[in-house]
C-alpha cells in the first residue's frame, strides 16, 4: 500500500547520501515528497556543512532541501576542489572610522 511504502521509504532515506536522495526525488511525486523532507536535509546539512548552524544563528531562513542546495552550490562552486579553503589573504575588509564628517582612520 502507498502509506506503507511511504513509511518504509522514509526510513530508508535516513541512510541515503544527498546524491541518492536527489535521484529518488525524480522518480515520482510521492518519492519527491519523501526524499525532500526537511528533516532529512537538515541532518545532511549538519553533517556535510559543519558551520551551517552559525548561518541559522545569523538569520539564514533557508532550511531543509533549499538550505542544503544553496550551501552545496556555494561550497562546490565550479573549478573548486571539495577541500578548497581560501587563504587568509582572500578575506579583507575596508574599514573607515569617522567622527562626524571627519575621517579619523581607515584601511584594509
Amino acid at each position: 500500500s502507498a502509506p506503507g511504502f511511504e513509511r518504509c521509504a522514509a526510513l530508508a532515506c535516513l541512510f541515503m547520501p544527498a546524491r541518492e536522495l536527489c535521484a529518488l526525488s525524480m522518480c515520482s511525486r510521492s518519492a519527491e515528497r519523501i526524499a525532500k523532507a526537511d528533516h532529512l536535509w537538515s541532518e545532511l546539512t549538519a553533517r556535510d556543512f559543519s558551520s551551517a548552524h552559525e548561518l541559522r544563528q545569523g538569520g539564514s531562513l533557508l532550511t531543509g532541501f533549499l538550505g542544503y542546495s544553496r550551501l552545496s552550490r556555494l561550497w562546490n562552486f565550479p573549478n573548486r576542489s571539495p577541500s578548497w579553503i581560501p587563504e587568509l589573504d582572500a578575506y579583507s575588509i575596508y574599514l573607515e572610522i569617522k567622527h562626524g564628517d571627519e575621517r579619523v582612520t581607515g584601511g584594509l
